[in-house]
């Protein structure tokens, strides 16, 4: 499986960089422009530090059920958030690269972020993928 949207990538990275946000408040933006979530729930869909998952990762898991909690399917079906985040843990298992470092270990300071950091952008073409294939 490919990664599949550059743009999404790039503009992350810009974020990262230019900006120096951290890999959840990037994520967050980026899913505001790329109108996942309304601009005024970019706060609520930070997730606190913690020592337990990678901000990043349960930034995107917010994400992705604000953006379903908040659009229906054109046929009024309802999307399952749990079953589209199932699917973003499935196909980043298939990206052993990425999910290196996403879950810190019991030992590692709470807040560490790091490598979740290095992913973020990967990790928000991922959930593209799945938004648009649930969509």
């Amino acid at each position: 499986m490919t990664l599949k949207f550059p743009n999404a990538r790039l503009l992350v990275h810009a974020l990262l960089s230019s900006e120096r946000l951290s890999g959840a408040q990037a994520i967050a933006r980026g899913a505001c422009q790329f109108g996942l979530i309304p601009a005024d729930s970019v706060l609520d869909v930070l997730e606190e530090k913690n020592g337990h998952q990678c901000q990043c990762l349960a930034t995107a898991k917010n994400i992705v059920k604000k953006h379903f909690e908040q659009c229906q399917k054109p046929s009024g079906t309802p999307v399952n958030a749990e079953e589209v985040w199932s699917a973003i843990e499935k196909q980043l298992n298939n990206f052993p690269q990425l999910t290196n470092g996403l879950t810190p270990s019991k030992d590692s300071p709470v807040g560490q972020t790091s490598p979740c950091l290095n992913h973020a952008p990967a990790l928000v073409d991922v959930m593209l993928q799945q938004i648009m294939r649930y969509s």
